[in-house]
């Protein structure tokens, strides 16, 4: 699942889900103006789909400033959430096209552990 990431067309779907024996994940890209332009419901009812089938990590990619301020709105929506909670929320700069860069993030849930402390 990973190494089709980099390769996939863009527009083009993939099964942005792993599920190994020990290892459950899911990457949930934002950007498709097509599904942004309906609203962040279809990024929320996939997450609780995730969650409802025991897959509590969970990436969330974003690149571009609005692309960005969508990721962190649909966060937001799962910060109380019971099953999972938020442990990384960075932002980078990525190689983009002639040489520039994109500014891009990556909020990261994970199963919580009632009791742990939230790290960042």
């Amino acid at each position: 699942m990973l190494s089709e990431i980099p390769k996939k067309e863009r527009g083009v779907d993939i099964n942005p889900t792993y599920e190994g024996n020990n290892i459950r994940f899911s990457v949930v890209f934002i950007g498709r103006q097509e599904v942004i332009r309906t609203g962040l419901k279809p990024y929320w009812d996939y997450i609780n789909n995730c969650i409802s089938n025991e897959i509590y990590t969970i990436y969330i990619l974003a690149a571009g400033k609005f692309n960005i301020a969508m990721a962190q709105e649909v966060a937001r929506h799962f910060e109380k959430h019971e099953k999972i909670q938020k442990v990384v929320e960075e932002q980078y700069k990525l190689p983009f096209r002639e040489g520039r860069r994109a500014s891009s993030i990556l909020i990261l849930f994970k199963e919580r552990i009632f009791g742990a402390p939230i790290t960042r």
